[in-house]
């Protein structure tokens, strides 16, 4: 049972700390409707910022592109996008 318990603290820990993807999800969709998003993640950031990745590509092009979306946690614990980066096409390194 403590151990349960734990996983479940921890988890529960974990997902407070950084913005909810489906979030994220739908603020970009809501941008950019036409979309398809390949890949949607945290990079780097503390315990008050988080930098999102988010690599799309958009129907007249194949390229797949990247925005970088800055959330930071307000006092009252919510997330909210305070930057956006201009898309840039992505490549692997």
């Amino acid at each position: 049972m403590n151990k349960f318990l734990s996983i479940l603290v921890f988890s529960f820990l974990l997902a407070c700390s950084v913005p909810n993807d489906r979030v994220v999800r739908q603020e970009f969709l809501a941008e950019r409707p036409n979309a398809s998003i390949e890949f949607l993640g945290v990079g780097e950031g503390d315990s008050d910022h988080a930098y999102y990745h988010i690599q799309y590509r958009i129907p007249s092009d194949s390229r797949v592109l990247e925005e970088i979306w800055l959330y930071q946690k307000q006092s009252n614990g919510a997330w909210v996008c305070i930057n956006k980066s201009e898309p840039k096409e992505f490549r692997k390194y």
